[in-house]
C-alpha cells in the first residue's frame, strides 16, 4: 500500500496529513504557539498536594496548572531530584549521570505528602495535552524518542519491540545496543531499529545524547516554572512511526519546512531525499490530493459508503457508539444473510479508518448488522483484527456477541 505525507503550513497551524491509496488514513493539527505539547520538558513548581488521589498540580508556565499522579513519579525520584538540582547550579558539566552511582532498588514513598513540598521545583514532561478544562498530565519518568531508540534517563532496563519477532534479531540488538547504551540510561528498541548496523543506532543514540546535554545546560540557573525543551516537531514523530518502503513521497507546501523534513529524512535514510518535494502548484496542497472535501466529511455523524450503506457515529460521556445502515444497499441475487455480510465488511474497513483520523479512544462500541453464519461472524472479526493493525495506538478488541 502506497502511502504519502503531505504537510500544509499555515500562519497559525500546521496540518500534517497521511494517505494512503489516494485516501486520507490520519490527519494532525500542530498549532503554531507556546502550549505544552507532548515531550516538552518543563521545569514546574508545585502549588497543591492533593492526599485523596495521591496527585500534584503543578505551574508549568502554561494557562493551567500541569496534573502529576503518584504513578508517573519514577521510583528514583530523590536520586533524580538531586541530579537536576545540581544541573541548576550549572555543574551539570562536572557531574554526567553517566558517572554517578544509582540505587536500582530504590523505592518511591507511597504518599506524594512525604515526597513532595509545595514551591517544590520539579523536572517533568507532558504525556498528554491540555483538554478543555482539563490541564496537561505529567510524568517525571523522561523519555527522548529517536528513529530507532527510545532513551530513557535514570533507568537500566532494556525493551525491545514485540512487533520484532525474530528471536535472533532481538537478541542481537540487546547485545548491540547494551555495548552502546550510556550507564544509567536504559531504551526501547523501536521496530524500525530492525536490521540496522551497529553504526546506526550508535549514530541514533548520540544524537538522542545530545538532546539531553541540550536540556541539562537549558536546566542552568532556572528559579521559576518554565519550558526546559520542546519536543520534536509533530512531522519528526510522524517520519519515526511511519517512514517505510511503502512511504513515497513528502510534499510540503512550505521553503522553510521543506529544508527541514529533507534534513530528517537525510538522518533516517540519505538515498530518500528524493521523496521530499516542494509543492509548487496553483492549486493548495489540501486540494491537489482531495483532502479539503474528505476532512470536511469527518465533521458529521454519519458516514456514507461507496455501496450507500452509512455509519452513524455518536459520542456520550461513556463510549462512542457506531451504528451501521444498510440504507438503499441490496441486491436481488443475495440473500439477507449476504447483504448484511458484504455491507459489515464495508463497513469495517471504513470504522477502521474512522477510528485513526478522528483519534477516538476508550470504549467504543459497534452495532454491525446481524448475521447469521458463525463463519461470517468469524471473517468479520479477522478482517477488522487486520485492518486495525495499521493502527499504531494500543487497544484491545472483542469478538462479536
Amino acid at each position: 500500500m502506497e502511502s504519502t505525507i503531505a504537510v500544509n503550513v499555515q500562519s497559525r497551524i500546521t496540518r500534517i496529513a497521511l494517505i494512503e491509496d489516494n485516501t486520507l488514513s490520519e490527519l494532525y493539527y500542530e498549532k503554531i504557539n507556546n502550549a505544552p505539547k507532548v515531550g516538552d520538558i518543563y521545569c514546574g513548581i508545585v502549588e497543591e498536594i492533593v492526599p485523596g488521589v495521591n496527585a500534584a498540580f503543578l505551574n508549568i508556565g502554561a494557562e493551567r496548572n500541569g496534573f502529576l499522579h503518584y504513578t508517573d513519579v519514577i521510583s528514583l525520584f530523590s536520586a533524580q531530584q538531586s541530579f537536576f538540582q545540581t544541573a541548576m547550579l550549572g555543574k551539570s558539566k562536572k557531574k554526567k549521570l553517566e558517572s554517578i552511582t544509582l540505587n536500582y532498588r530504590e523505592s518511591l514513598k507511597t504518599d506524594l505528602q512525604r515526597t513532595f513540598q509545595k514551591g517544590q521545583k520539579v523536572i517533568v514532561q507532558v504525556g498528554k495535552e491540555a483538554i478543555l478544562t482539563k490541564g496537561a498530565v505529567l510524568t517525571t519518568n523522561i523519555s527522548l524518542a529517536g528513529h530507532y531508540v527510545v532513551l530513557i534517563p535514570f533507568s537500566n532496563r532494556l525493551y525491545i519491540s514485540k512487533r520484532i519477532k525474530d528471536t535472533k534479531e532481538c537478541d542481537r540488538l540487546k547485545k548491540e545496543i547494551g555495548l552502546i547504551l550510556p550507564t544509567n540510561f536504559g531504551a526501547v528498541v523501536r521496530t524500525f531499529a530492525k536490521d540496522k548496523t551497529i553504526e546506526e543506532l550508535s549514530n541514533d543514540i548520540n544524537r538522542l545524547m545530545n538532546r539531553w546535554n541540550e536540556i541539562l545546560n537549558n536546566l542552568w540557573h532556572v528559579n521559576s516554572a518554565k519550558k526546559i525543551f520542546g519536543g520534536v516537531p509533530k512531522i519528526e514523530s510522524l517520519l519515526r512511526n511511519f517512514f517505510s518502503k511503502d512511504l513515497k513521497h513528502i510534499v510540503v507546501d512550505d521553503k522553510k519546512h521543506y529544508e527541514e523534513t529533507k534534513e530528517l529524512v537525510k538522518i533516517i535514510d540519505s538515498g530518500r531525499i528524493s521523496s521530499v518535494r516542494l509543492h509548487k502548484g496553483k492549486r493548495s496542497l489540501f486540494n491537489h490530493f482531495g483532502l479539503e472535501k474528505q476532512i470536511k466529511l469527518l465533521l458529521g455523524t454519519h458516514v456514507v459508503l461507496k455501496s450507500g450503506a452509512y455509519l452513524v457515529i455518536e459520542h456520550t460521556e461513556a463510549m462512542h457508539v457506531i451504528d451501521i445502515n444498510s440504507g438503499p444497499y441490496a441486491r436481488e441475487s443475495q440473500s439477507q444473510e449476504e447483504t448484511a455480510f458484504e455491507v459489515n465488511k464495508e463497513a469495517a474497513i471504513e470504522i477502521c479508518r474512522q477510528l485513526r483520523l478522528r483519534d477516538m479512544g476508550g470504549m467504543i462500541i459497534v452495532d454491525f448488522i446481524d448475521m447469521r453464519k458463525l463463519e461470517n461472524k468469524k471473517a468479520l472479526y479477522q478482517l477488522v483484527k487486520e485492518c486495525m493493525r495499521k493502527d499504531k495506538t494500543k487497544y484491545s478488541m472483542l469478538p462479536l456477541t
